[in-house]
């Protein structure tokens, strides 16, 4: 007799996709938890920190784009498959530039600042390729609870991230909180790439109840609708609606940008904050 019952593969997707978001956002705040450390080792001026702890969010934004073109191409399994490890690699080698360019202090901030934008270029393809697959993988009535497992793990990473660094670094330093990252970026990464896949009609463990649920037809990896010359740009870029959605986002996105960045560094160096209590209220805005 056969099962009429769906199989529940699309929440265990969901559920790795979540662990990818959560390390996303440890790769994002371990230069704000580790910038005291390497102001006060290398004598970075707060200026010089700006740079480098900015460039992180330059790479992200110009390659959001060539990202979602990707997974378009390629596949979103694919694609965050690569872009995790990328990330990870970069974000591990952060620990070796003091031991690879034993420079002048310039040289130094020069080279942290490249490795963050290209570790923000490949953190990219974490938002376009999630939202694929969410489209992907859940019914009409489950993608808002499908986007939403996305922003909690961005959330459970910037309450998790805080208290996690402040801890490792006071035992073994700032270099703990970039190779914790970036090795739990490889292991997700992994598990990604061995279980995931783009569709449900591609996965072995989708049943056809469940198929028929996604209401999924076949599609192979590389189906993509994107098209340059067919974009109405200027249809687009005349709406207002268009403009002030991208206001509306500019505004969202700079309070986090200060939570990722600057909070704890305010709380340890300003307000005197240990590092234990800088970790600790550090996570709080991340609750709400």
């Amino acid at each position: 007799m056969r099962d009429l019952s769906p199989t529940r593969v699309r929440w265990q997707i969901l559920a790795i996709l979540t662990l990818i978001m959560l390390v996303t956002a440890f790769g994002r705040l371990n230069l704000g938890v580790s910038a005291k450390y390497l102001q006060e080792e290398f004598h970075f001026s707060t200026q010089t920190m700006g740079w480098i702890l900015s460039t992180f969010a330059f790479g992200y934004a110009l390659f959001q784009i060539p990202w979602g073109w990707t997974g378009d191409r390629l596949g979103p399994r694919r694609t965050l498959t690569v872009a995790l490890l990328c990330w990870a690699i970069l974000t591990i080698l952060m620990t070796v530039v003091p031991i690879l360019q034993p420079g002048p202090w310039w040289n130094l901030a020069v080279d942290f600042a490249i490795l963050r934008f290209l570790a923000g270029a490949g953190e990219a393809a974490s938002y376009p390729n999630a939202n694929k697959i969410v489209a992907f993988w859940t019914t009409k009535t489950e993608r808002a609870l499908g986007s939403s497992f996305l922003l909690g793990g961005v959330g459970a990473g910037g309450v998790i991230s805080p208290l996690l660094f402040a801890a490792t670094m006071q035992r073994w330093g700032w270099r703990s909180s970039f190779i914790i990252s970036g090795v739990l970026a490889i292991i997700v990464a992994a598990l990604w790439a061995f279980y995931a896949r783009n569709t449900p009609a591609e996965h072995p463990r989708v049943n056809e109840a469940e198929l028929a649920l996604l209401d999924s037809a076949p599609r192979t990896s590389g189906s993509h609708s994107f098209r340059v010359s067919g974009t109405p740009w200027r249809k687009i870029f005349s709406s207002r609606s268009v403009w002030a959605l991208l206001l509306s986002y500019v505004c969202h996105g700079y309070s986090p940008y200060i939570y990722f960045t600057w909070f704890f560094i305010y709380l340890t160096k300003v307000r005197g904050f240990t590092v234990i209590k800088g970790g600790l209220w550090g996570s709080t805005p991340f609750i709400a």
